[in-house]
């Protein structure tokens, strides 16, 4: 999970996380991004604000691009990572949705193949969603008032995400995999803190190899997985047998944007996008 290298998970351990619905923390992604820049808010404001700060988080992030080998979703990462800190330099803003599309346009420019890649097409919607659609599910929800209960804040922001994600990839990974998790929400409850504290106590690890800190790791490590096992074992935990075709997995995109643009009218909902 640090370093991305899944050579030594077994097939049942894998179609145990595929199951549960959390493959995604298995690949390196914006969550490996986040722990890095968390390293950096342990320094005051106009530290981070400093020239010197932001050259050093762009080539932190991108030396850990190189290391574990330019995936689509840590090249899409850095590229994100990258405008933004050159707008935080500038003193300004920008959207992320535009940052975004930008990742995407200079990964086609230098590799145009990487459109029919299923990660790379997996990672992109799977962002886009959660910057769409969480918006919108804060909206439906009283979140003002879950902010004066931070565990339920926090709680509340665990399940958006991942029900923003399913919703921009569910169709696809029934066309790509045939299958779809039902469980989704509670396991990546479980997952996603597990998977913060496995990669923190991972990079530490790295750093210094002490015995313990391997016994602390390996405990969270097993703990998640055998708790993913149970949840990937309840009855009806997937759907199988799906593998819609092209044609239908449109449809449902066509479907789903429509009904977010209902909501988001209905609602009087402001999401900005550009």
């Amino acid at each position: 999970m640090t370093l991305g290298d899944r050579t030594a998970l077994s097939s049942s351990q894998r179609a145990v996380f595929a199951a549960a619905g959390t493959s995604h923390i298995l690949a390196l992604s914006g969550l490996h991004m986040g722990i890095l820049l968390g390293l950096f808010s342990l320094f005051p404001a106009y530290w981070r604000r400093s020239g010197v700060m932001v050259l050093l988080t762009v080539t932190l992030c991108w030396a850990f691009a190189l290391l574990t080998g330019l995936s689509v979703s840590v090249v899409r990462s850095a590229l994100m990572l990258t405008v933004g800190a050159l707008a935080v330099l500038r003193g300004g803003r920008t959207s992320t949705v535009n940052v975004l599309c930008f990742a995407a346009i200079v990964i086609l420019v230098v590799s145009p193949m990487a459109l029919f890649d299923v990660g790379f097409q997996l990672s992109f919607l799977s962002v886009f969603s959660i910057l769409t659609v969480v918006p919108v599910l804060d909206s439906l929800c009283p979140v003002r008032r879950l902010q004066r209960y931070p565990f339920l804040s926090a709680l509340w922001q665990l399940v958006a995400v991942g029900i923003a994600a399913q919703v921009g990839t569910a169709p696809l990974v029934a066309h790509y995999f045939g299958q779809l998790p039902v469980w989704f929400v509670l396991s990546n409850v479980v997952a996603i803190p597990c998977a913060y504290a496995i990669l923190w106590l991972g990079l530490c690890y790295l750093l210094l190899p002490v015995s313990w800190l391997g016994q602390v790791l390996l405990f969270v490590g097993s703990t998640m997985s055998q708790m993913l096992a149970a949840i990937a074992s309840w009855p009806h935990a997937t759907l199988d047998g799906l593998h819609p075709s092209a044609l239908q997995t449109l449809l449902v995109y066509a479907l789903i944007v429509t009904l977010y643009l209902l909501v988001v009218r209905v609602r009087g909902i402001k999401v900005r996008l550009l």
